[in-house]
């Protein structure tokens, strides 16, 4: 398996404030995104996963 298909289905984002990142299931459970998964990765950034097929596409 190649590094790039590891991160197949994830999405990466970039948070503005780093202190968000903190508070990021707080944040998508507002928003209504309960279902994605989300994994701070160092400095701003974020992978975000869906667990049903779409979810991630939403956000």
């Amino acid at each position: 398996m190649d590094k790039v298909s590891c991160l197949e289905g994830f999405v990466i984002g970039e948070f503005q404030r780093v202190e968000d990142i903190f508070s990021i299931k707080d944040i998508m459970a507002k928003e209504g995104f309960l279902l994605v998964k989300a994994i701070p990765v160092g400095g701003r950034c974020v992978l975000l996963k869906g667990s049903i097929e779409g979810d991630i596409q939403d956000v």
